[in-house]
């Protein structure tokens, strides 16, 4: 399952899925703060490159557990932080960046255990640092729609 925001995005990763003869692939147009899942629907969900693009991301956490099954993993990539400031206008990012003791302390308050930051340095010239994060969702958290924010 494949959820964007854009229908631009989604046929594109259409076109490219087809070309490569990949099926079974569902594409599904939704955001963050409401995704098009199921209570529970999935085992994993990987976010890559978009925290930094939210006002408020923890905001998210709670539908993030809410379409995780119990035991489920959240997998999460995005820049450390940087000076770039430019990436504001021209990208729509929100943050520059975030700290991995913050985004932990995020998972950690929304009920994810095991949470496992690393971080890479730029792999080029003008490259930026990144992280990826891991986390598991508590199976002894409770699943109430309650928990909304920070």
């Amino acid at each position: 399952i494949a959820v964007d925001a854009s229908r631009s995005m989604l046929e594109q990763a259409r076109q490219r899925l087809d070309a490569e003869g990949v099926v079974g692939v569902d594409l599904r147009l939704g955001d963050l703060a409401h995704l098009p899942l199921q209570d529970g629907e999935v085992d994993t969900v990987v976010a890559n490159m978009v925290l930094h693009h939210l006002p408020e991301p923890p905001q998210v956490l709670p539908e993030i557990r809410r379409v995780l099954k119990p035991g489920g993993r959240l997998l999460t990539g995005d820049f450390l932080p940087h000076d770039q400031d430019w990436m504001r206008e021209a990208l729509a990012d929100q943050w520059l960046g975030l700290a991995p003791e913050q985004l932990a302390s995020w998972l950690e308050d929304h009920g994810f255990e095991s949470v496992e930051i690393q971080s890479f340095p730029p792999n080029r010239p003008g490259a930026l640092a990144v992280f990826v994060a891991s986390a598991i969702l508590g199976a002894s958290v409770p699943r109430s729609p309650s928990i909304q924010g920070v």
